[in-house]
């Protein structure tokens, strides 16, 4: 039987039903008391919350998704929004991603000194510390309408960019336009 999908679910979806749906989604009792919280505090709808958790999870995703619902609410993004961009993250079939300009990303490897900014291990111009390319990351994915701009982006290993994901960014990173500043201050001041 096909559930139904959440913008059709009844008005009078509550709170207890979110509770049900995350324990189906396979996700715990305190990951569960988590997101409800983080979804009435930033007022959204038990359906919606519905929608949030079921978008999160159909990507594989199940680590941490109170704080990216508080992260994102905090950018000013509305619940169907969130759902479309967890939707659209990832790759998709003969779409073709967007990359970072080849100076900009230049740029980005001289400013942090070869050093990956999540997990702080150096590597070389070409590589980094795992062997593979350089990840210049968005810290608000592109999924998300982030953009390959000063202000939005971080040099991480290609290891620690994949673990990211959806993750909420690591208070302390920081991005190019913090180093053009002169390095020392980070993207969560």
């Amino acid at each position: 039987m096909r559930r139904k999908p959440w913008h059709e679910l009844p008005q009078s979806t509550g709170w207890l039903d979110v509770t049900r749906e995350c324990h189906r989604l396979g996700l715990g009792p305190r990951a569960t008391e988590e997101i409800v919280r983080a979804c009435r505090e930033r007022r959204f709808s038990a359906k919606e919350a519905i929608g949030i958790v079921r978008a999160f999870r159909h990507k594989g995703i199940s680590w941490d998704i109170a704080g990216s619902i508080r992260e994102l609410r905090d950018r000013g993004l509305g619940p169907r929004e969130i759902i479309k961009g967890v939707r659209e993250l990832g790759r998709r079939p003969g779409v073709k991603r967007e990359q970072c300009p080849r100076p900009l990303r230049r740029e980005v490897i001289r400013a942090f000194d070869l050093t990956c900014q999540y997990c702080g291990a150096r590597g070389t111009p070409e590589e980094g510390p795992d062997g593979k390319p350089w990840a210049v990351d968005r810290l608000v994915p592109a999924a998300l309408g982030g953009q390959y701009t000063p202000d939005n982006m971080t040099l991480t290993c290609a290891s620690c960019n994949l673990k990211r994901s959806t993750k909420p960014v690591p208070t302390d990173t920081r991005s190019l336009a913090d180093m053009r500043r002169g390095g020392g201050e980070s993207a969560a001041s």
